[in-house]
């Protein structure tokens, strides 16, 4: 049992324990050089190794040390950055931390795997705050530990839609007609390596029905700002994303990798597809739109699989 080996970090191995709880506390995104680079990650790298038992003089590389010593299926390292092997593994050991811890969770952690757990609990679990924000105060946190309130005011009536829509979905995972999506924005990989990170999830490179979802998908994940404020200014040099689509098989037969059903709805960019020999995967640009390209080249990836919990 994954729980059971977390908790045996925490009496036995509290170094590879810490190591797990400081990537809960930073949200899934630790870059080991960068906890001494400022007043706030430097306090919050000393405070979790108070919390851990590891002494607070922890120079940064030991802790490289120790997730470097569970990489594999704990963890994985993406560049210079560490993040978890896979969702399951951080919700579990957001649960177990966040026994133990429930204020730094719930400040920390991811906030989708909180909202999750939180409806779950059931709605007598919230009541209406004071103010006039229309916000809502969850009172307990994913273990069930009371907690001070937590307010989610008016700018975050979003947020509250977003957990109801994630919810069957797991963490760093959206919802959209009954579909669950992942960006994998930390990682440039191959078209084939891409599917194997999908499958890796228990899911597949996105398979696209309609403009709607291609459009959203774009302002989703590759245009989330709405004026490409984040992307060069090139529209083939970046903000963009493999899909299961491809003509690896016959030359201009495009089918979709996972279901192995063919194209039917299309919105290529200008141009496109190119049809050459080598530019059989395709990949879904900042505007919604697709272009072909070579397998091998290195970009992010969505991968897609069905909601289990529709509500």
């Amino acid at each position: 049992m994954l729980e059971e080996e977390i908790v045996g970090f925490q009496n036995k191995d509290n170094g590879k324990y810490c190591a797990l709880a400081l990537l809960v506390r930073f949200n899934d995104d630790l870059c080991v050089s960068d906890l001494l680079e400022n007043k706030d990650t430097e306090n919050k790298f000393k405070h979790t190794l108070k919390l851990c038992g590891l002494p607070e003089n922890t120079p940064p590389s030991s802790i490289k040390n120790y997730l470097n010593s569970i990489k594999g299926y704990f963890v994985k390292k993406v560049g210079d950055t560490y993040h978890f092997y896979h969702d399951f593994v951080m919700e579990v050991t957001t649960h177990v931390f966040g026994k133990y811890y429930p204020i730094e969770t719930v400040k920390d952690a991811d906030v989708g795997f909180l909202r999750r757990r939180l409806i779950k609990i059931g709605a007598n679990t919230y009541q209406k705050t004071d103010d006039n924000s229309g916000g809502w105060t969850p009172l307990m946190l994913a273990a069930g530990t009371d907690l001070p309130a937590y307010n989610l005011g008016e700018s975050d009536k979003s947020r509250r839609d977003e957990t109801v829509e994630t919810l069957g979905c797991g963490a760093n995972w959206i919802e959209f007609k009954g579909h669950c999506y992942f960006y994998g924005k930390h990682q440039t990989v191959s078209w084939f390596d891409a599917k194997a990170e999908c499958q890796n999830m228990f899911s597949h490179l996105v398979e696209i029905d309609d403009k709607a979802e291609s459009d959203w998908l774009a302002s989703t994940f590759l245009n989330p700002d709405g004026n490409y404020a984040t992307c060069p200014s090139n529209i083939f040099g970046g903000c963009r994303a493999w899909t299961g689509l491809n003509d690896l098989n016959i030359e201009g037969q495009y089918v979709w990798d996972h279901s192995n059903t063919p194209m039917v709805f299309f919105t290529w960019y200008i141009f496109e597809p190119s049809l050459g020999d080598v530019r059989d995967c395709v990949d879904i640009l900042r505007n919604g739109q697709w272009n072909d390209r070579p397998c091998s080249v290195l970009i992010p990836f969505i991968c897609e699989k069905e909601n289990t919990h529709i509500l």
